[in-house]
């Protein structure tokens, strides 16, 4: 850092040291069962504590330790795991030291995401693979058993923040997804942005973005398919009868097209009624020759043929029209289209054909399906995208929504303040950038825009600012047409008071006379500048 910078750094460095030193204190606390902030160590993938999947098309998945393309002032070594090239497959994930499981107690699961370059097709969800005796890590693919999958999606008109659970049948043993039947948009800005979902003990369960409730729903009512299936479905060995009737309504056979029915009369006929414009030139084309056209001095008949005049609009049309006239058209009275008979009940109409009902033999009724969600062993990013530059971090999973709240309120929080700190001092500065450009221009227009310009930025920033000069300029002018300067008297209480006001007597003191346009002023003013100085900085 240079000299001049240290005063101005000092803020930042100390929002990144009180930052680095909450997360410390934060990840010792009793009910973070995984926490990673890849600042702990150089590199996650090398110490062993992330893997890469080993799959195929996985292959050089390129993946970047990094603080991202742009971090925010005091954020410059927050690291996080960040997919770097476009159209890729990625495959990673971190195995936790021990199992966990959702229906113990509450369980928060939560995430940091930021889109460095808007996102047109890719996910950028996580998922938490169940265990199982065959379960690995270096494994991992897209057919990769999980128990919950969690985060944003997006590709065409899918976009939508995914909770799915994949739940065991306990009568068939057959492995069902299961999605939450709301959407909930992801958030596509290039800011820093956090997803949490919250699995309560009691099978309620909520999704909050920047840690604010989006969603909420109930795993046995709000799920799709249901988590318990139906008691009885359709026999697979039921068909509908050929014979079966199932249509509402039928043409009435004793209806007949009407005598008068034409069916050959057109929708639409010239208007009878319609008049040739007078001074219509029936004759004039259209186009003529562009009479102030002029051959090219370079121009060679014998090589480049006769020479045209290029041809313009004939402005003898202009005026009238010109060519051939044919009158508008209008809706034909007599058109009535194809005859149709009408509609009657049908008399054999039978009603919609179901199948019949039969015990379902995968029939089961879990009062808590929470309790039987398959324990998790991991959490890993499993994902396809057209865009580079997807950073992840602060991935934690807790029994407390206290905990991760507040850890929230450490991180995520500090970090987007000080992104939006940033977006709008980059604002700032491009249009500065704009507005000294104008005013190098040298046009006096240039310089009264970009004036104009700062003045809406200002007031924009401080609104009460404003307020406060739109009461100073437009009041006194409304008293100024309303009175004339002068007290509002009817010329008979003017008449009669003249003599009263000559002469003041002494049991009325002489108060000081103050222009009331400028007492006005005065005071909006000072409002003005009281408003200036306690305006907030966003």
């Amino acid at each position: 850092q240079n000299p001049k910078s240290k005063k101005k750094m000092k803020k930042p460095v100390l929002l990144q040291s009180l930052f680095f030193l909450s997360c410390f204190i934060t990840v010792n606390g009793n009910n973070f069962l995984f926490l990673e902030t890849f600042d702990t160590v150089p590199d996650v993938f090398s110490s062993g504590k992330w893997i890469k999947s080993s799959v195929s098309k996985y292959a050089d998945q390129p993946l970047n330790i990094t603080s991202g393309q742009s971090p925010a002032v005091g954020f410059e070594s927050d690291n996080g795991v960040q997919l770097t090239q476009d159209m890729k497959f990625y495959g990673f994930g971190s195995t936790f030291s021990e199992p966990i499981v959702a229906g113990k107690d509450d369980l928060v699961i939560q995430y940091e995401v930021k889109f460095e370059e808007v996102l047109n097709c890719g996910g950028a969800y996580i998922k938490l693979p169940r265990v199982s005796d065959s379960f690995d890590m270096s494994k991992l693919d897209s057919n990769t058993p999980y128990t919950i999958m969690f985060g944003p999606d997006k590709c065409g008109a899918n976009n939508k923040v995914h909770f799915i659970v994949q739940f065991q049948n306990p009568v068939t043993l057959d492995w069902e997804e299961k999605h939450f039947n709301e959407t909930v948009p992801i958030r596509n800005d290039k800011k820093t942005h956090l997803y949490s979902l919250v699995m309560r003990k009691d099978n309620n369960f909520e999704i909050f973005i920047d840690s604010v409730l989006f969603k909420k729903g109930n795993l046995l009512t709000h799920m799709i398919p249901a988590i318990n299936p139906p008691k009885e479905i359709d026999d697979p060995s039921d068909s509908k009868p050929s014979d079966w009737v199932d249509e509402k309504e039928i043409d009435d056979p004793e209806a007949t097209k009407p005598d008068d029915w034409d069916e050959n009369q057109p929708r639409k006929i010239p208007d009878p009624k319609a008049v040739k414009p007078a001074g219509w030139l029936d004759d004039a084309p259209a186009k003529v020759p562009d009479p102030e056209a002029k051959k090219p001095d370079d121009w060679d008949d014998d090589e480049d043929g006769e020479w045209e005049a290029p041809l313009v609009s004939n402005p003898a049309c202009q005026k009238v029209g010109c060519g051939v006239w044919t009158p508008p058209t209008i809706a034909n009275p007599a058109y009535k289209g194809k005859w149709k008979a009408p509609k009657i009940p049908n008399p054999a109409y039978l009603g919609p054909w179901k199948a019949k009902q039969i015990p379902n033999p995968g029939y089961f009724y879990d009062p808590s399906p929470i309790d039987s969600l398959a324990p998790m062993a991991g959490l890993a990013v499993e994902v396809w995208t057209t865009n580079p530059a997807i950073l992840f971090d602060n991935f934690l999973v807790s029994r407390s929504t206290k905990d991760a709240t507040d850890y929230a309120a450490k991180t995520f929080k500090l970090k987007a303040a000080a992104e939006n700190a940033k977006e709008k001092a980059d604002e700032a500065s491009r249009k500065e950038k704009e507005r000294k450009e104008m005013v190098e221009k040298g046009g006096w227009k240039e310089y009264i825009t970009a004036m104009f310009m700062a003045a809406m930025d200002f007031f924009n920033d401080y609104p009460a600012a404003l307020a406060g000069t739109i009461a100073a300029v437009v009041f006194p002018f409304i008293y100024i047409l309303m009175y004339g300067g002068k007290n509002a008297l009817s010329p008979t209480d003017e008449a009669s008071s003249t003599s009263e006001s000559a002469a003041p007597t002494s049991e009325e003191p002489i108060a000081e006379t103050v222009p009331p346009s400028t007492s006005t002023a005065a005071a909006a003013t000072t409002s003005t500048e009281a408003s200036t100085t306690d305006a907030p900085i966003s």
